[in-house]
């Protein structure tokens, strides 16, 4: 039939399409024998979902049969129905592999709402993302400033939005997920990481919706952390990507891209996705960062970094170190430290802390310690920001910048040559190695000069 199931705000008293207060007991929610199967949804030629509120002391969401099913659904079922809302008290200790909860829209209908305040195990969303578990989704004819559906963990509420005109985009990227300000229907400062991953070129796109790619934007690290229930003690950092299998030689079947720095400006946030999403296109492209061709033309970056001339040994007299900050094309010209916002060079004179006992650092420590994407020995994280540095960041001005050691160096100063060639192969979508390297990009870094990049 056609007809609504009974919604009702969970904050305050009065009817719900259900209410399941069992007592202080742990519940199974499944369809298998003495298992708790909860369904308040629309009619089958239309209406909206209702709401479900459960209260125990602690729930397992279990596996279905068949799997596509869900043991709590609140969906509408047909024609332009709303999806409704599940609001869980108590405790999710478990959620099995393939269980879901259903909350989505039909046809013009909104999306649901699933909440969920508390869980017992660190790192719940170790193999799954969120919206693969608790699926809250619209209806395909829902418009792009419609009711997407949100997910609330830990009192953080997260809007999904549609990305696009009209009913949104009809490949990826489809939606986001807005944890800042999440209800500013108007676009803020939050939205900037959708648009810029809108703007990306159709093969990138297409790489990046293979496997499933979801864009969250946070207000601050806490909010990740709390949201998706993790465990990182120790690591201060504005934006990270989790693979789903994370497995070497593995492309995995979801990415989630978390970005989540404090107080920040469209550029920065724009960055960070850039950065992000390098990190997954350099998984796509069999883990590139590790190829040892790159790593070849990445040592040979830093060596020309460190040298105008390089001899056959650290301490050869032929040996012609390159000097930081004299010159027009000294390498830290302008550059910003990323770590305390100071310049590196200063009137042309290498900043006092770079020259322990009065002797200036060599150029690669220099970077090193400037900025944590120019570590020798982090090739994930190098690669990453130069593919960043590629697709946006070397269009900006310094101030705009936020790695602003390595942006500087590499997008304005034009040092890391090898490399840049191919982060701008893979911005066009290529997975393979570059064409047309120079023989200085393919040529071996003597052995002696190796072991001082890879010693800390």
């Amino acid at each position: 039939g056609n007809g609504n199931a009974i919604v009702g705000d969970p904050a305050v008293y009065g009817r719900k399409a259900i209410q399941f207060y069992p007592g202080q007991i742990t519940a199974d929610f499944g369809n298998a024998a003495n298992q708790y199967s909860l369904s308040a949804k629309g009619g089958g030629t239309g209406g909206n979902g209702g709401t479900i509120m459960i209260s125990m002391a602690s729930s397992h969401l279990r596996s279905m049969t068949p799997s596509t099913a869900s043991a709590i659904d609140a969906s509408a079922q047909s024609n332009n129905g709303d999806g409704g809302e599940v609001f869980f008290y108590n405790y999710i200790s478990l959620i099995d592999d393939d269980a879901t909860v259903n909350v989505i829209g039909k046809g013009t209908g909104k999306g649901g709402k699933f909440t969920a305040f508390y869980y017992e195990v660190p790192n719940s969303f170790e193999f799954r993302t969120p919206s693969t578990m608790f699926k809250v989704n619209g209806g395909d004819g829902l418009n792009v400033s419609g009711f997407d559906g949100s997910i609330t963990l830990a009192n953080i509420p997260c809007r999904q939005w549609k990305i696009g005109t009209g009913t949104g985009n009809a490949s990826w990227p489809k939606t986001y997920w807005k944890c800042a300000n999440p209800d500013t229907v108007t676009s803020d400062v939050y939205t900037a990481p959708a648009d810029f991953a809108n703007g990306l070129n159709v093969t990138l796109k297409g790489q990046l919706g293979a496997n499933n790619n979801e864009l969250y934007v946070f207000l601050n690290q806490a909010n990740f952390t709390a949201y998706l229930n993790l465990s990182i003690t120790g690591s201060t950092v504005p934006a990270a990507t989790r693979f789903y299998p994370n497995e070497a030689d593995i492309i995995p079947e979801n990415v989630l891209t978390s970005i989540f720095k404090p107080t920040p400006t469209e550029e920065q946030l724009n960055e960070l996705a850039a950065h992000e999403f390098g990190h997954n296109l350099d998984k796509n492209a069999s883990e590139q960062s590790l190829n040892g061709n790159y790593t070849i033309s990445r040592y040979r970056d830093f060596a020309t970094l460190d040298y105008v001339v390089m001899g056959s040994s650290e301490n050869d007299p032929a040996n012609v170190p390159r000097d930081a900050c004299v010159g027009a094309t000294a390498p830290f010209k302008d550059a910003i430290d990323e770590s305390d916002g100071t310049q590196i060079c200063q009137s042309g004179v290498l900043a006092s802390k770079f020259k322990p006992g009065g002797i200036p650092m060599k150029n690669r420590k220099i970077a090193e310690i400037a900025s944590p994407r120019l570590n020798p020995r982090d090739s994930k994280e190098f690669y990453a920001q130069s593919f960043a540095i590629s697709v946006y960041a070397k269009n900006l001005t310094v101030a705009q910048m936020l790695s602003t050691t390595a942006d500087v160096v590499i997008g304005k100063n034009g040092y890391f040559a090898c490399t840049t060639a191919w982060a701008n192969n893979r911005a066009t979508g290529s997975i393979a190695d570059p064409s047309g390297l120079s023989t200085s990009c393919t040529t071996q870094v003597p052995v002696w000069y190796e072991d001082l990049l890879l010693t800390p």
